[in-house]
């Protein structure tokens, strides 16, 4: 018994490298359609390109604190200890962090370390790294009516606008919206800027039957001032 749980724990300790590095990529690139088979297999090659990268830093601390007997005596210094462990969690995660933002920004030279379509759908793959903070989105429901939102941050109220990701329902919530006919799709213009409402939407996309996408339109619009008769939800722009 001993010796299985001591085969199991030099077995974790093993992929936890590429656990740590698995894990906070995800975090940022984003886990589409990856079962736990692949995962794992997934922490054993990251594990062992971090073994094999360290392999000469393993081998001196090896020789000179186990071989020697240091260890088990327990003269090893401390601070080397505690650097050691955190490094060997703290290293993957870094470069999981790097990966995984150079993958979401679709940065020259990492597109290897995913596929080109992660995304397993459409919307996935708008929200996930083509919709900035300034994305206008006319749209026309399946009752025929037009709307028009903007995919950024209210900057009364700091809220952010936010989309659904797989596997759920695609919903979106805009944090501000335009004027614009609603029978003719014609957005509202004043100097020739469109002009922006402070009140947000919340959609799903079944109700949705196509939309526009119109990236940086949020940099070219006008504010409307909250009007008395929009009631106090419109006001304060909720």
């Amino acid at each position: 018994m001993p010796g299985t749980f001591t085969a199991l724990v030099v077995a974790v300790l093993a992929v936890l490298p590429g656990a740590a590095y698995l894990f906070v990529y995800e975090k940022q690139a984003g886990s589409f359609r990856v079962a736990w088979a692949d995962r794992l297999l997934r922490f054993g090659v990251a594990s062992a390109v971090f073994h094999a990268c360290a392999a000469g830093l393993t081998y001196h601390l090896y020789r000179e604190y186990v071989l020697t007997g240091r260890l088990v005596k327990g003269t090893v210094p401390l601070l080397l200890v505690q650097v050691a462990v955190v490094a060997y969690v703290a290293v993957p995660a870094a470069a999981g962090l790097a990966a995984g933002l150079a993958v979401r920004r679709r940065m020259r030279g990492f597109g290897w370390l995913n596929s080109r379509a992660a995304e397993p759908r459409a919307w996935d793959h708008v929200f996930s790294a083509s919709a900035t903070m300034s994305t206008t989105f006319v749209m026309r429901t399946k009752s025929g009516i037009y709307l028009a939102g903007v995919f950024g941050v209210e900057p009364v109220s700091g809220r952010r606008s936010f989309a659904s990701g797989y596997p759920e329902p695609g919903d979106i919530y805009f944090s501000q919206t335009l004027d614009i006919d609603s029978a003719t799709g014609e957005v509202t213009r004043v100097d020739g800027r469109p002009v922006l409402r402070p009140a947000g939407l919340l959609i799903r996309w079944d109700e949705i039957e196509f939309a526009q996408l119109h990236e940086g339109g949020r940099r070219h619009a006008q504010r409307e001032e909250p009007r008395a008769e929009d009631g106090p939800d419109h006001a304060e722009g909720r």
